[in-house]
Protein backbone atom coordinates (compact mmCIF):
# COMPACT_ATOMS: atom_id res chain seq x y z
CA UNK A 1 0.00 0.00 0.00
CA UNK A 2 2.72 2.65 1.35
CA UNK A 3 4.60 1.86 -2.54
CA UNK A 4 1.06 2.50 -4.28
CA UNK A 5 0.79 5.93 -2.60
CA UNK A 6 4.33 6.83 -3.09
CA UNK A 7 4.12 6.05 -6.89
CA UNK A 8 0.88 7.83 -6.92
CA UNK A 9 2.38 10.80 -5.04
CA UNK A 10 5.27 10.92 -7.79
CA UNK A 11 2.57 10.74 -10.89
CA UNK A 12 0.66 13.73 -9.13
CA UNK A 13 3.69 15.71 -9.10
CA UNK A 14 4.21 14.99 -12.95
CA UNK A 15 1.17 16.01 -13.88
CA UNK A 16 -0.50 18.62 -11.52
CA UNK A 17 -0.14 21.40 -14.21
CA UNK A 18 -2.16 19.36 -16.56
CA UNK A 19 -5.36 19.01 -17.19
CA UNK A 20 -5.08 15.51 -17.25
CA UNK A 21 -8.75 14.84 -19.18
CA UNK A 22 -6.79 12.00 -20.57
CA UNK A 23 -7.28 10.47 -17.17
CA UNK A 24 -10.83 12.15 -16.30
CA UNK A 25 -13.75 9.37 -16.30
CA UNK A 26 -16.38 10.85 -13.91
CA UNK A 27 -17.24 14.35 -13.14
CA UNK A 28 -19.59 15.49 -10.66
CA UNK A 29 -20.87 19.07 -10.42
CA UNK A 30 -22.20 20.95 -8.16
CA UNK A 31 -23.49 24.64 -9.19
CA UNK A 32 -25.51 28.08 -7.43
CA UNK A 33 -27.85 29.18 -9.30
CA UNK A 34 -27.25 32.84 -11.30
CA UNK A 35 -27.98 36.05 -10.11
CA UNK A 36 -31.74 36.54 -9.68
CA UNK A 37 -34.34 39.24 -8.19
CA UNK A 38 -34.94 38.84 -4.33
CA UNK A 39 -37.47 36.88 -3.11
CA UNK A 40 -40.54 37.69 -2.11
CA UNK A 41 -40.37 35.94 1.28
CA UNK A 42 -36.77 37.74 2.27
CA UNK A 43 -37.95 41.41 1.01
CA UNK A 44 -38.63 43.96 3.86
CA UNK A 45 -41.59 46.94 4.41
CA UNK A 46 -39.08 49.88 3.60
CA UNK A 47 -37.81 48.42 0.98
CA UNK A 48 -38.16 50.81 -1.91
CA UNK A 49 -38.37 48.38 -4.23
CA UNK A 50 -41.44 46.74 -5.46
CA UNK A 51 -42.24 43.63 -7.44
CA UNK A 52 -42.70 46.39 -10.15
CA UNK A 53 -38.58 46.65 -9.91
CA UNK A 54 -38.64 43.25 -10.95
CA UNK A 55 -40.95 42.82 -13.57
CA UNK A 56 -40.87 40.76 -16.09
CA UNK A 57 -39.12 38.45 -14.17
CA UNK A 58 -41.08 38.67 -10.78
CA UNK A 59 -39.73 37.47 -7.40
CA UNK A 60 -36.96 34.69 -7.47
CA UNK A 61 -36.24 34.43 -10.99
CA UNK A 62 -32.55 34.80 -12.96
CA UNK A 63 -31.93 38.27 -14.30
CA UNK A 64 -30.15 38.38 -17.97
CA UNK A 65 -26.88 38.73 -15.55
CA UNK A 66 -27.79 35.46 -13.94
CA UNK A 67 -28.45 34.30 -17.55
CA UNK A 68 -24.88 34.73 -18.25
CA UNK A 69 -23.30 34.01 -15.34
CA UNK A 70 -24.68 30.25 -15.82
CA UNK A 71 -23.67 29.68 -19.56
CA UNK A 72 -20.13 31.19 -18.38
CA UNK A 73 -19.97 28.50 -16.35
CA UNK A 74 -21.01 26.16 -18.67
CA UNK A 75 -17.96 27.09 -20.90
CA UNK A 76 -15.53 27.61 -18.44
CA UNK A 77 -16.38 23.81 -18.06
CA UNK A 78 -16.06 23.47 -21.70
CA UNK A 79 -12.56 24.72 -21.82
CA UNK A 80 -11.21 22.84 -18.97
CA UNK A 81 -12.44 19.46 -20.03
CA UNK A 82 -13.29 19.93 -23.30
CA UNK A 83 -11.75 16.26 -24.40
CA UNK A 84 -13.68 14.55 -21.93
CA UNK A 85 -16.90 16.08 -22.81
CA UNK A 86 -16.06 15.78 -27.06
CA UNK A 87 -15.65 11.92 -25.81
CA UNK A 88 -19.18 11.73 -23.94
CA UNK A 89 -20.80 10.13 -27.05
CA UNK A 90 -24.50 10.28 -25.61
CA UNK A 91 -26.33 12.87 -24.04
CA UNK A 92 -27.55 9.83 -22.17
CA UNK A 93 -24.83 9.73 -20.25
CA UNK A 94 -25.28 13.22 -18.77
CA UNK A 95 -27.62 13.45 -15.35
CA UNK A 96 -28.98 16.77 -14.55
CA UNK A 97 -30.97 17.15 -11.12
CA UNK A 98 -31.98 20.67 -9.72
CA UNK A 99 -34.12 21.91 -6.67
CA UNK A 100 -37.61 22.88 -7.97
CA UNK A 101 -37.14 26.38 -8.89
CA UNK A 102 -37.68 28.28 -11.46
CA UNK A 103 -33.90 29.56 -11.22
CA UNK A 104 -32.21 26.28 -10.47
CA UNK A 105 -33.62 24.40 -13.57
CA UNK A 106 -33.10 27.39 -15.88
CA UNK A 107 -29.38 27.56 -14.31
CA UNK A 108 -28.41 23.46 -15.39
CA UNK A 109 -30.04 24.17 -18.68
CA UNK A 110 -27.53 27.32 -19.45
CA UNK A 111 -25.19 25.27 -17.71
CA UNK A 112 -25.53 22.53 -20.02
CA UNK A 113 -26.05 25.27 -22.99
CA UNK A 114 -22.38 26.53 -22.18
CA UNK A 115 -20.97 23.33 -21.89
CA UNK A 116 -22.32 22.15 -25.09
CA UNK A 117 -23.40 24.96 -27.91
CA UNK A 118 -20.27 25.36 -29.34
CA UNK A 119 -19.66 22.06 -30.45
CA UNK A 120 -20.59 21.56 -33.80
CA UNK A 121 -21.56 17.67 -33.24
CA UNK A 122 -23.15 18.12 -29.62
CA UNK A 123 -24.69 21.84 -29.88
CA UNK A 124 -28.25 20.12 -29.72
CA UNK A 125 -27.69 18.11 -26.80
CA UNK A 126 -28.72 20.96 -24.08
CA UNK A 127 -32.27 20.41 -25.76
CA UNK A 128 -31.86 16.35 -25.36
CA UNK A 129 -30.94 16.62 -21.91
CA UNK A 130 -33.45 16.83 -19.15
CA UNK A 131 -33.05 18.88 -16.27
CA UNK A 132 -34.98 17.12 -13.53
CA UNK A 133 -36.25 17.89 -10.33
CA UNK A 134 -38.42 16.40 -7.71
CA UNK A 135 -40.85 18.40 -5.76
CA UNK A 136 -40.19 19.84 -2.35
CA UNK A 137 -42.31 17.36 -0.50
CA UNK A 138 -39.98 14.46 -1.88
CA UNK A 139 -36.70 16.30 -2.30
CA UNK A 140 -34.40 14.46 0.11
CA UNK A 141 -31.22 15.12 -1.71
CA UNK A 142 -30.43 19.14 -3.00
CA UNK A 143 -33.04 20.72 -0.84
CA UNK A 144 -32.00 22.06 2.98
CA UNK A 145 -32.99 18.87 5.23
CA UNK A 146 -34.96 20.88 7.88
CA UNK A 147 -37.90 19.74 6.86
CA UNK A 148 -37.47 15.98 6.57
CA UNK A 149 -34.65 14.73 8.69
CA UNK A 150 -35.95 15.55 12.56
CA UNK A 151 -32.19 14.68 13.92
CA UNK A 152 -30.89 17.62 11.44
CA UNK A 153 -33.45 20.12 13.04
CA UNK A 154 -32.83 19.16 16.79
CA UNK A 155 -29.20 19.79 15.99
CA UNK A 156 -29.40 23.04 14.32
CA UNK A 157 -31.97 24.34 16.81
CA UNK A 158 -29.70 23.25 19.78
CA UNK A 159 -26.74 24.38 17.99
CA UNK A 160 -28.79 28.20 17.73
CA UNK A 161 -29.61 28.30 21.31
CA UNK A 162 -26.11 27.72 22.24
CA UNK A 163 -24.44 30.28 24.71
CA UNK A 164 -22.18 30.97 22.04
CA UNK A 165 -24.94 31.44 19.37
CA UNK A 166 -26.59 33.45 21.91
CA UNK A 167 -23.86 35.54 22.94
CA UNK A 168 -22.45 36.14 19.55
CA UNK A 169 -26.14 37.90 18.80
CA UNK A 170 -26.60 39.51 22.15
CA UNK A 171 -23.18 41.42 20.92
CA UNK A 172 -24.67 42.33 17.94
CA UNK A 173 -27.72 43.87 19.58
CA UNK A 174 -27.31 47.41 18.15
CA UNK A 175 -26.78 46.19 14.77
CA UNK A 176 -29.84 43.78 15.17
CA UNK A 177 -31.60 47.22 16.28
CA UNK A 178 -30.47 49.46 13.02
CA UNK A 179 -31.86 46.84 10.75
CA UNK A 180 -35.05 46.80 12.54
CA UNK A 181 -35.53 50.52 12.65
CA UNK A 182 -34.48 50.61 8.86
CA UNK A 183 -36.12 47.69 7.58
CA UNK A 184 -39.67 47.97 9.26
CA UNK A 185 -38.96 44.04 9.71
CA UNK A 186 -37.83 42.64 13.16
CA UNK A 187 -34.16 41.03 13.17
CA UNK A 188 -33.72 39.24 16.45
CA UNK A 189 -31.83 36.12 14.55
CA UNK A 190 -29.02 35.15 12.09
CA UNK A 191 -31.82 33.97 9.35
CA UNK A 192 -33.05 37.25 9.43
CA UNK A 193 -30.20 39.24 8.15
CA UNK A 194 -29.24 36.27 6.61
CA UNK A 195 -32.40 36.68 4.47
CA UNK A 196 -32.05 40.48 4.28
CA UNK A 197 -27.99 39.64 3.22
CA UNK A 198 -30.18 37.77 -0.29
CA UNK A 199 -32.04 40.55 -0.86
CA UNK A 200 -29.62 43.67 -1.02
CA UNK A 201 -27.36 41.65 -2.82
CA UNK A 202 -29.66 40.58 -5.67
CA UNK A 203 -30.50 44.31 -5.45
CA UNK A 204 -26.99 45.34 -5.59
CA UNK A 205 -26.44 42.80 -9.18
CA UNK A 206 -29.50 44.46 -10.41
CA UNK A 207 -27.39 47.63 -10.23
CA UNK A 208 -30.18 48.83 -8.14
CA UNK A 209 -28.84 51.80 -5.58
CA UNK A 210 -29.76 50.52 -1.94
CA UNK A 211 -30.91 52.80 0.60
CA UNK A 212 -28.51 55.34 2.26
CA UNK A 213 -28.70 53.29 5.45
CA UNK A 214 -26.95 50.65 3.70
CA UNK A 215 -24.15 52.29 3.70
CA UNK A 216 -22.91 51.75 7.40
CA UNK A 217 -23.96 48.05 7.48
CA UNK A 218 -23.69 46.19 3.92
CA UNK A 219 -21.26 44.50 2.58
CA UNK A 220 -19.84 44.90 5.83
CA UNK A 221 -21.35 43.63 9.03
CA UNK A 222 -24.18 41.88 7.40
CA UNK A 223 -22.18 39.72 5.07
CA UNK A 224 -20.59 38.64 8.22
CA UNK A 225 -23.57 37.60 10.09
CA UNK A 226 -24.56 35.64 6.91
CA UNK A 227 -21.39 33.97 6.59
CA UNK A 228 -22.10 33.10 10.40
CA UNK A 229 -25.27 31.33 9.33
CA UNK A 230 -23.71 29.23 7.02
CA UNK A 231 -21.23 28.29 9.51
CA UNK A 232 -24.06 27.43 12.34
CA UNK A 233 -25.12 24.92 9.56
CA UNK A 234 -22.04 22.88 9.59
CA UNK A 235 -20.90 23.72 13.03
CA UNK A 236 -20.68 19.88 14.45
CA UNK A 237 -19.70 17.28 13.25
CA UNK A 238 -23.56 15.59 12.98
CA UNK A 239 -24.92 18.71 11.38
CA UNK A 240 -21.84 18.23 8.83
CA UNK A 241 -22.59 14.61 8.53
CA UNK A 242 -26.15 14.86 7.98
CA UNK A 243 -25.93 17.85 5.42
CA UNK A 244 -23.10 17.93 2.99
CA UNK A 245 -22.40 14.71 4.28
CA UNK A 246 -25.65 13.51 2.13
CA UNK A 247 -24.16 14.95 -1.24
CA UNK A 248 -20.68 13.41 -0.64
CA UNK A 249 -22.37 9.98 -0.15
CA UNK A 250 -23.82 10.71 -3.57
CA UNK A 251 -20.69 11.25 -5.26
CA UNK A 252 -18.89 8.31 -3.24
CA UNK A 253 -21.71 6.05 -4.31
CA UNK A 254 -21.64 7.07 -8.19
CA UNK A 255 -17.66 6.64 -8.31
CA UNK A 256 -17.59 3.21 -6.98
CA UNK A 257 -20.00 2.15 -9.50
CA UNK A 258 -18.20 -0.49 -12.12
CA UNK A 259 -19.39 1.05 -15.37
CA UNK A 260 -18.75 4.87 -14.21
CA UNK A 261 -21.64 6.11 -15.74
CA UNK A 262 -23.58 8.45 -16.11
CA UNK A 263 -20.00 10.61 -17.15
CA UNK A 264 -21.55 13.79 -16.28
CA UNK A 265 -23.71 14.21 -13.03
CA UNK A 266 -24.73 18.21 -12.52
CA UNK A 267 -26.94 19.59 -9.95
CA UNK A 268 -28.23 22.58 -9.49
CA UNK A 269 -29.22 24.47 -6.34
CA UNK A 270 -28.39 26.91 -4.01
CA UNK A 271 -25.88 28.30 -1.75
CA UNK A 272 -26.52 25.90 0.88
CA UNK A 273 -25.35 23.51 -1.23
CA UNK A 274 -21.92 24.80 -2.39
CA UNK A 275 -21.45 25.64 0.76
CA UNK A 276 -22.31 22.14 2.80
CA UNK A 277 -19.84 19.81 0.75
CA UNK A 278 -16.97 21.96 1.19
CA UNK A 279 -17.89 22.31 5.37
CA UNK A 280 -17.92 18.33 4.98
CA UNK A 281 -14.94 18.12 3.29
CA UNK A 282 -13.19 20.46 6.02
CA UNK A 283 -11.97 22.90 3.07
CA UNK A 284 -14.23 25.89 3.57
CA UNK A 285 -12.83 29.69 4.10
CA UNK A 286 -15.10 31.85 5.27
CA UNK A 287 -17.22 33.34 2.78
CA UNK A 288 -20.70 33.89 1.36
CA UNK A 289 -20.84 31.82 -2.33
CA UNK A 290 -21.54 34.13 -5.07
CA UNK A 291 -23.75 33.37 -7.49
CA UNK A 292 -22.80 30.15 -10.02
CA UNK A 293 -20.16 29.13 -7.41
CA UNK A 294 -19.41 25.95 -8.21
CA UNK A 295 -17.92 22.59 -6.86
CA UNK A 296 -16.04 20.15 -8.88
CA UNK A 297 -15.36 16.54 -8.17
CA UNK A 298 -13.03 14.86 -10.16
CA UNK A 299 -12.76 11.16 -10.74
CA UNK A 300 -9.39 9.86 -12.48
CA UNK A 301 -7.98 6.72 -13.26
CA UNK A 302 -3.66 6.27 -13.33
CA UNK A 303 -1.68 3.79 -14.08
CA UNK A 304 0.47 2.82 -11.00
CA UNK A 305 3.12 0.06 -10.76
CA UNK A 306 0.57 -2.43 -9.38
CA UNK A 307 -2.53 -1.31 -12.17
CA UNK A 308 -4.99 1.17 -11.85
CA UNK A 309 -5.49 3.09 -9.27
CA UNK A 310 -8.73 5.75 -8.95
CA UNK A 311 -7.78 9.35 -7.20
CA UNK A 312 -10.25 12.84 -6.42
CA UNK A 313 -9.75 15.85 -7.50
CA UNK A 314 -11.76 18.97 -6.03
CA UNK A 315 -11.50 22.31 -7.92
CA UNK A 316 -14.03 25.23 -6.37
CA UNK A 317 -14.88 28.44 -8.86
CA UNK A 318 -16.63 31.16 -6.88
CA UNK A 319 -18.21 32.76 -10.01
CA UNK A 320 -17.68 33.11 -13.94
CA UNK A 321 -15.08 35.76 -13.08
CA UNK A 322 -13.13 33.74 -10.96
CA UNK A 323 -10.34 31.31 -11.93
CA UNK A 324 -10.51 27.57 -10.41
CA UNK A 325 -9.10 26.64 -7.20
CA UNK A 326 -7.87 23.25 -6.34
CA UNK A 327 -8.83 22.46 -2.83
CA UNK A 328 -6.60 19.96 -1.22
CA UNK A 329 -8.26 17.89 1.45
CA UNK A 330 -6.11 17.86 5.42
CA UNK A 331 -3.86 14.57 5.00
CA UNK A 332 -4.03 13.52 1.31
CA UNK A 333 -2.79 14.80 -1.84
CA UNK A 334 -4.40 16.91 -4.64
CA UNK A 335 -5.61 13.78 -6.37
CA UNK A 336 -5.92 11.64 -3.52
CA UNK A 337 -6.03 8.06 -3.87
CA UNK A 338 -10.02 7.40 -3.65
CA UNK A 339 -9.90 4.60 -0.32
CA UNK A 340 -7.87 7.68 0.79
CA UNK A 341 -10.90 10.07 0.11
CA UNK A 342 -13.57 7.49 1.75
CA UNK A 343 -11.36 7.13 4.53
CA UNK A 344 -10.88 10.76 5.10
CA UNK A 345 -14.67 11.65 4.80
CA UNK A 346 -15.83 8.54 6.67
CA UNK A 347 -17.05 10.57 9.87
CA UNK A 348 -19.01 12.84 7.69
CA UNK A 349 -20.77 10.36 5.37
CA UNK A 350 -24.58 8.65 6.58
CA UNK A 351 -24.14 5.19 6.14
CA UNK A 352 -28.47 4.82 6.23
CA UNK A 353 -29.64 8.62 5.66
CA UNK A 354 -33.21 7.63 6.64
CA UNK A 355 -32.06 6.13 10.05
CA UNK A 356 -29.54 8.92 10.95
CA UNK A 357 -31.83 11.63 10.51
CA UNK A 358 -34.81 9.48 13.05
CA UNK A 359 -37.13 10.00 9.58
CA UNK A 360 -40.54 8.24 9.12
CA UNK A 361 -40.03 8.76 5.42
CA UNK A 362 -37.89 6.64 3.06
CA UNK A 363 -35.08 9.20 3.09
CA UNK A 364 -32.99 6.63 1.16
CA UNK A 365 -35.05 5.52 -1.94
Amino acid sequence: MKITLFVLSIYILVHYIRAQTDTLKLLHVFSRHGARTPELKDTYPKDPYKLDTFLPMGYGQLTDLGLWQTYKIGELLRNRYDSFFENISSPDMIYALSTNYDRTRTTGFRILSGIYSQSPSQKRWPSLIPVDFEEASVDFFLQRPNSYCPAYLRELERVSNSKVVLSYVEERKTLFGYLTNNTGKSMKTLQNVFDLYQTLTAETTMNLTLPKWTRKVYPGEITKVAIKRCELENSTPLLKRLNGGRSLQMVLRNMLRPNKEPKLFLFTGHENNINNILFAMGIQEPHFPNYSATVVFELHSLEIENGTEFAVKVVHINGPDQNFVVKQLKGCDVLCPLNKFQELTKDVVPVNYTRECESTKNLDA
